[in-house]
């Protein structure tokens, strides 16, 4: 991994912009796939949340490879990839979750809080620099 250069220090910011505006889409997908499911469907809550992350990961993927990242290349690889990072920061907001509630007996609240902190900057992480990389730009 190197180190920003000025040049590429300016083109974070709107990285970062349109990285928040894929995140807010995909939210917004997973909770109407949920609520469509859930009401339409009738099934349990658990089983719509399962359809609504699916529906993320796919509206994610597809908006995060054209819009946010701006890559070409192999999609089936970048694919690939992508679904391992996103099992990845679930595996660690899981775990920290866990951590957090049992051990250091956090309220339910900064369990969540620790969560909505931790993914987003585990999963731009993940994204710009193995999922996405640029040959020339952020990732180099």
């Amino acid at each position: 991994m190197r180190v920003w250069s000025n040049a590429n220090r300016a083109d974070l910011g709107p990285l970062l912009m349109r990285f928040a505006l894929s995140g807010l889409l995909n939210g917004t997908v997973y909770a109407i796939a949920f609520l469509l499911v859930l009401h339409f469907l009738h099934f349990p809550s658990y089983a719509a949340s399962i359809f609504g992350y699916l529906a993320g990961v796919v509206v994610g993927f597809i908006l995060h490879r054209n819009f946010t990242f701006l890559v070409g290349g192999t999609w089936m690889w970048q694919l690939a990839k992508y679904l391992i990072a996103q099992a990845a920061v679930m595996s660690v907001i899981s775990g920290l979750s866990y951590v957090a509630s049992t051990t250091l007996e956090w309220p339910t609240y900064a369990v969540i809080g620790l969560g909505i902190a931790v993914a987003p900057i585990l999963t731009f992480a993940l994204l710009n620099y193995w999922v996405f990389p640029h040959k020339n730009g952020l990732l180099a």
